[in-house]
């Protein structure tokens, strides 16, 4: 995480390029918690597992219940398509929460470390940067780095799972 001694954060308007060492890096953050992690994968899957289940049942509510006019497969399947709705949503919302949770927990560490390289910078870093801009760079990285983690990373595997079960 080096700032850079008294030259501020990086080039001035321009990004740096990405290192080699960053992907690795960024998925060590997410190393502290394997269970969390295959919780999210797994309740991901169900979630989306149950969501292709609706549109079989009401084939069968069309060409079952209404086609030969039966009531009770009408209302067998519309229950089970209730069910499964709600169900893939109590599994959303767990997946939702584990991936925050998860994410507030990287969150803390990766405060933690940065409390804890700033520490160990020389005064020479702290007279050379503003302090407003410390403090401003903190608050921005670390909310980036936290609406990744709590949502992108969920979000974008449920996608990714709803594209693939579709096809």
């Amino acid at each position: 995480m080096g700032f850079g001694g008294g030259r501020g954060f990086g080039p001035p308007g321009g990004r740096r390029p990405l290192r080699k060492d960053t992907p690795k890096r960024v998925l060590a953050a997410f190393g502290g918690y394997p269970r969390e992690m295959a919780a999210i994968v797994v309740l991901v899957l169900v979630s989306a597992g149950i969501g292709l289940l609706p549109p079989y049942y009401l084939r069968a509510i069309v060409d079952q219940g209404f086609g030969q006019k039966s009531l009770p497969v009408v209302t067998h399947y519309t229950l089970l398509t209730l069910l499964t709705t709600v169900g893939s949503s109590v599994l959303s919302m767990g997946y939702g929460y584990l991936s925050v949770l998860v994410g507030q927990r990287i969150m803390r560490d990766l405060r933690h470390r940065l409390f804890a390289h700033l520490q160990g910078m020389g005064l020479r870093f702290f007279t050379g940067t503003r302090t407003g801009e410390i403090q401003s760079r903190l608050l921005s990285d670390v909310g980036g780095v936290q609406g990744v983690l709590s949502d992108t990373v969920a979000n974008f595997l449920n996608n990714v799972t709803v594209v693939v079960s579709t096809l």
